[in-house]
């Protein structure tokens, strides 16, 4: 028993020891390799001003660029892992790469759009997967376009907030050009573009293709604050990951701030109301404060107001101002008027020309009570 003790012994010290040789020698054979391999990448993270990280060890191989190009986040990646992140060590070959495979891995770029874009919006090339999951009944939209319903593959929480997106010049030039490529595609605020194979040769032009979409679905995104400030002379906030209007018009200051979900308009009038008044539709959720008794029949229908000292607050709520504010509470889903401003929401697909009109609306409502 002693001597069979002894045999198992010397037969695991063994087996260790080669274990260990191997790994010996593995290491070494990577630590001869990795620079090949890590130059091309090395020299793509130059030529784009990205930093670069890269993580070798036997059985995994994997480079990482992260940084921004033309203001935008870029995060490119490769990774492969298992028998196929190094040559096999004797394999016979001229060079290190010379003979070396294309490993099963891929190379991904991703490019974050600056701009919210509509909710839930997932754009990419028709594949035969794609034709599979709309006969299974996943959401397709069509956005007008032959060549885009054709060939793009569409998806957003609001179909009609897609189709204003390809309404844009920018917007369509950047659906285009996702319907041309392969591998691109649009997804949770991204830009994506994942190539097979290890790709350093191509990464400047993936990434510079990927940033282009990125910048024109912006432009996109933004048209309708863009065209609003623009007619009503506001001033557009220089963040692009914050997009935002506001100035003076007819005295008021207004204020623009497009999210994922639409625009928030905020009117502050010259001479605002009172900040304890509140009114919003009848339907709506109240805030604290007492009622006021309305004397107009239809206000008392429509709306509900409610104001912390209603005496001074009923001034508020004239026949002068019955037009403007019903115009603004019935014709604006959740306005309201509150802490002294109306306030509006409009919706992702809201055009310039709505937007302008909710604009419109709230000044109107500011004039009669400065009137």
């Amino acid at each position: 028993m002693a001597l069979e003790a002894l045999g198992i012994g010397a037969l695991i010290a063994a087996v260790g020891g080669v274990s260990w040789v191997v790994l010996r020698v593995r290491r070494a054979q990577i630590a001869r390799e990795a620079p090949a391999f890590r130059a091309p990448w090395l020299t793509a993270a130059e030529a784009l001003g990205l930093g670069f990280e890269a993580t070798e060890a036997p059985g995994r191989r994997s480079y990482r660029l992260t940084g921004r190009v033309e203001g935008h986040e870029v995060t490119a990646d490769f990774d492969v892992r298992g028998e196929h992140a190094w040559p096999h060590p004797l394999a016979l070959r001229a060079g290190p790469l010379d003979t070396h495979v294309v490993p099963p891995g891929r190379t991904r770029v991703a490019v974050a759009v600056r701009a919210p874009l509509p909710r839930g919006l997932h754009l990419r090339r028709e594949t035969a997967a794609t034709e599979a999951l709309r006969y299974a009944g996943v959401q397709d939209i069509l956005l007008g376009d032959p060549v885009l319903d054709g060939s793009l593959h569409v998806r957003c929480a609001s179909p009609v907030a897609a189709a204003r997106l390809a309404s844009h010049p920018a917007g369509r030039r950047a659906l285009h050009a996702l319907a041309r490529a392969e591998h691109l595609e649009v997804a949770s605020q991204e830009v994506i573009d994942a190539a097979p194979g290890e790709q350093p040769a191509q990464l400047a032009a993936m990434v510079r293709r990927a940033v282009s979409v990125a910048t024109d679905l912006e432009a996109a995104a933004a048209g309708p604050l863009d065209a609003v400030a623009a007619a009503r002379g506001l001033t557009r906030a220089t963040d692009p990951e914050a997009p935002a209007a506001s100035g003076q018009v007819r005295g008021h200051q207004v204020r623009l701030t497009a999210s994922a979900d639409g625009t928030a308009l905020v009117v502050r009038p010259a001479h605002p109301p009172p900040p304890d008044l509140w009114v919003a539709a009848q339907l709506a959720p109240h805030t604290p404060g007492e009622p006021l008794g309305l004397a107009n029949p239809i206000l008392s229908r429509l709306i509900a107001a409610r104001a912390a000292h209603p005496e001074a607050a009923a001034r508020w709520l004239t026949e002068a101002t019955t037009e403007p504010l019903l115009a603004v509470i019935q014709g604006h889903a959740g306005a309201r008027v509150d802490g002294g401003a109306v306030h509006l929401a409009l919706p992702a697909e809201a055009t310039a020309e709505a937007l302008d009109a909710a604009v419109e609306d709230a000044l109107r409502l500011a004039d009669a009570w400065c009137g």
